[in-house]
């Protein structure tokens, strides 16, 4: 409880943002105290002998979380919490700000090209995809394709964005744009050996 106090203060005193999550309980029991709620509340006043300024204020934190608009989970919904989890963590990426500078923000007729694309990439399928954007020279096709790897890389665990492929590799070797691929995709855990690529995975130990 004094977990939630402290996020209800950071939510008024820095604008933050908070989702309540409802699992196995009903909305209106967490607003008014009732249910299991109501018991755990008599047991703190009487067996744990909490003050009474101090369950009030935890009531009042209850009210107000529950009165922000949540996310309802019934039990029965979800075979495994895992379930539960993707979801949440997919519906608060979506709603987080992007990692990357908009920079194509703006530009005519941009939304039109995403709104083309967005059903070729096939998301939710677990298949890979290969989708080329074609065009003459200076359209746009990168600025497109940018504006589709900040859209959807919040959603991966590893991502990275090569632009100007054939420019780079007139500069450096294929080894270097391949190393630098795979050090962006494993969050640098990655190095090349001899000619010959290795993983490094941390925190690994034998037996």
């Amino acid at each position: 409880m004094e977990e939630l106090v402290k996020i209800t203060e950071c939510m008024k005193q820095y604008q933050r943002i908070v989702m309540p999550v409802f699992y196995h309980v009903e909305p209106y029991q967490v607003r008014h105290q009732k249910g299991t709620f109501a018991k755990a509340f008599d047991d703190h006043k009487n067996k744990y002998k909490v003050k009474k300024a101090e369950l009030q204020k935890w009531r009042s934190v209850l009210k107000e979380i529950a009165n922000i608009s949540g996310n309802h989970y019934p039990s029965q919904k979800y075979e495994n919490e895992s379930e539960l989890i993707e979801e949440i963590v997919k519906e608060i990426s979506e709603k987080l700000p992007r990692p990357f500078s908009n920079a194509s923000q703006g530009l005519i007729g941009i939304e039109e090209n995403l709104k083309c694309l967005q059903p070729l990439m096939e998301i939710e399928s677990e298949e890979v995809r290969f989708v080329g954007i074609w065009g003459m020279g200076g359209i746009g096709k990168t600025t497109i394709a940018k504006e589709i790897f900040e859209k959807y890389a919040c959603g991966y665990q590893g991502c990275c964005f090569l632009h100007n492929v054939r420019e780079e590799l007139q500069k450096c070797s294929q080894h270097s744009l391949y190393e630098k691929l795979m050090s962006e995709l494993l969050k640098g855990e990655y190095h090349l050996v001899n000619g010959s690529s290795q993983a490094r995975l941390a925190n690994l130990r034998e037996g």
